[in-house]
């Protein structure tokens, strides 16, 4: 079977795209992993102000009882 040059040529042009359109979505794909990696960072506290507000959360505890051992 014959085939004629025309089909090889709207072939590879078809593929071109197709592939166009797979590499754009990699890239889109990326594109938002980052910017949620960046915007969850600025949102989100981290582990050294979990750790400073425990400490800080531990010290008003010891105050408070303290305060109250010093009434009594």
């Amino acid at each position: 079977m014959k085939v004629s040059a025309v089909y090889t040529v709207e072939a590879a042009w078809v593929m071109a795209i197709c592939i166009g359109i797979v590499m754009a979505s990699i890239l889109f794909t990326f594109h938002i992993y980052e910017e949620t990696l960046l915007e969850l960072q600025a949102t989100t506290k981290t582990v050294t102000d979990g750790a400073t507000r425990f400490r800080q959360v531990q010290l008003a505890e010891e105050l408070v009882d303290t305060i109250k051992q010093k009434e009594n």
